[in-house]
C-alpha cells in the first residue's frame, strides 16, 4: 500500500452472552447451546455487513465469552418505570473474573437472556454507551433478547453507534 493509505482497521470486540435471566417464578429465560449458536450466527452476519459496507475497511474481530450466570433485576438499570437495561457494573466484574484484561477491546457487546413481562420490560431495543465506558477504553452495547434470538438488526444498529463514538 502507498504511504498513508489505510488498508483496513481491526475493531477488537468482546461478545458477552449471559445465559439466564430471572425476575420471579413466572418470568425466567434460559438460553440453550443451540440458542447461543443462533446468536453467534447473527453477530457473524453483522460483521459481514460492516466489512462489506465499509468497502473492506472495518474488520470486526470477535472473541466470545459465554457467562452461565443468572441475571436478576438487581443487575439491571431501571430506565423508566418497569423498563430496564443491563447495567455495566456486572459486565465489568464478570469478564475480569474470567481473565479479560482492561483495554483489550474497543467494543464490548452484551447479549443477554431477558423475557418481557408485566413489571419488567426491556427498554426499547438496545443501548450503546460510547468509548471509555467499560473495561478501560471500550464502548458498551447492551442487547436484551426480549424479542427472540434474531439479534442481527439490533446488533447492527447499536454497533453503528459504537463506531460513531470510536471514529
Amino acid at each position: 500500500a502507498a504511504a498513508g493509505q489505510m488498508q483496513y482497521v481491526d475493531i477488537d470486540t468482546l461478545i458477552v452472552i449471559y445465559t439466564h435471566y430471572y425476575k420471579d417464578s413466572s418470568t425466567r429465560m434460559d438460553l440453550s447451546a443451540a440458542d447461543i449458536e443462533t446468536l453467534k450466527a447473527g453477530v457473524e452476519k453483522s460483521k459481514k455487513f460492516f466489512w462489506r459496507s465499509s468497502k473492506l475497511k472495518h474488520h470486526v474481530r470477535t472473541d466470545y465469552l459465554v457467562i452461565d450466570r443468572t441475571l436478576t433485576l438487581a443487575d439491571m438499570w431501571q430506565v423508566w418505570s418497569g423498563l430496564y437495561w443491563l447495567n455495566y457494573p456486572p459486565v465489568q466484574t464478570d469478564p475480569r473474573s474470567a481473565g479479560v484484561p482492561d483495554n483489550k477491546y474497543s467494543v464490548v457487546l452484551v447479549l443477554y437472556a431477558f423475557k418481557n413481562s408485566t413489571g419488567a420490560g426491556a427498554a426499547y431495543g438496545g443501548a450503546t454507551y460510547g468509548v471509555n465506558t467499560i473495561l478501560g477504553k471500550a464502548a458498551y452495547i447492551s442487547c436484551p433478547l426480549a424479542w427472540g434470538l434474531n439479534c442481527y438488526d439490533v446488533v447492527t444498529h447499536e454497533y453503528l453507534h459504537a463506531l460513531d463514538s470510536i471514529f
